[in-house]
């Protein structure tokens, strides 16, 4: 039995967001060391790293450039202040983002294996083949998504709040899964009480670093004049079955019992 019951999503299942006083009210300093932070958060936590970014961030990891040097450059040609893209991992006509972060699964032995990995997409297709035509919950997404920009040039619109948005397509960082790779459920397969898959050995491994990161977002935030919020649930949705598992700076590992609908 594959014990990869994790699986990726159309839309995000969780998230949080900063919120920012318009650019022309606080300028792009504040917004650009809140990307700096971020991004070394990222790093040390190995969880977000831009490689390559598609137009209009059009970045390329080695180009002699940081990501936060080519984010100054490209305000000061464009009056556009592209924080982070939000799009997914795979190949466009405008480029691709690269976004990798190290992330914990199980091979073809039943043992957990540690790799960086860009598209989740494409780590489930190799290890459940005799899934890849039948099941949609394979589709490629990044680990996880950022996204947010500001434009500081006058435009025919009134300034509007900075949003970032912190988003996660795929279920592997939480420790209990829906198991949509398993349909027609099978209680035989791993379904607890609640109705979900066990996924805690899994998540034990790189949820924490997901969790740090997600703190060092938040405290950049309020720290350079925003706010942090956890992500709107109300809307009906698989993210239903995970709401009971976040709070304000992560996922909790130990969620309370919840009952599945």
């Amino acid at each position: 039995m594959n014990k990869n019951h994790w699986a990726n999503f159309k839309d995000p299942i969780a998230g949080w967001r900063a919120v920012f006083p318009p650019v022309q009210q606080i300028g792009p300093e504040p917004l650009i060391e809140f990307a700096r932070r971020v991004l070394d958060a990222g790093e040390r936590e190995r969880v977000y790293r831009v490689l390559q970014a598609p137009d209009p961030f059009n970045y390329r990891a080695g180009s002699g450039k940081s990501y936060v040097e080519h984010m100054r450059e490209t305000l000061e040609h464009t009056g556009g202040l592209y924080l982070f893209c939000g799009e997914g991992p795979l190949p466009t006509q405008w480029g691709q983002l690269r976004t990798p972060a190290r992330v914990a699964y199980y091979d073809g032995n039943g043992s957990i294996q540690e790799e960086e990995i860009e598209d989740l997409g494409e780590l489930l297709r190799r290890l459940r083949p005799e899934d890849v035509e039948t099941n949609i919950a394979m589709r490629h997404v990044c680990p996880l998504v950022l996204e947010g920009r500001a434009w500081t040039r006058e435009s025919p619109y009134e300034p509007k709040p900075v949003l970032v948005r912190l988003q996660l397509e795929t279920d592997i960082w939480f420790p209990r899964v829906l198991g949509e790779l398993e349909w027609p459920q099978d209680p035989s397969t791993g379904q607890g009480p609640d109705g979900l898959y066990d996924n805690l050995a899994l998540a034990a491994r790189h949820t924490p670093r997901l969790n740090r990161f997600i703190e060092a977002v938040r405290e950049a935030a309020l720290d350079l004049g925003g706010q942090w919020k956890l992500g709107a649930f109300e809307e009906p949705g698989l993210h239903t079955y995970y709401r009971h598992m976040c709070h304000e700076t992560g996922i909790a590992l130990d969620p309370p019992p919840a009952t599945r609908a």
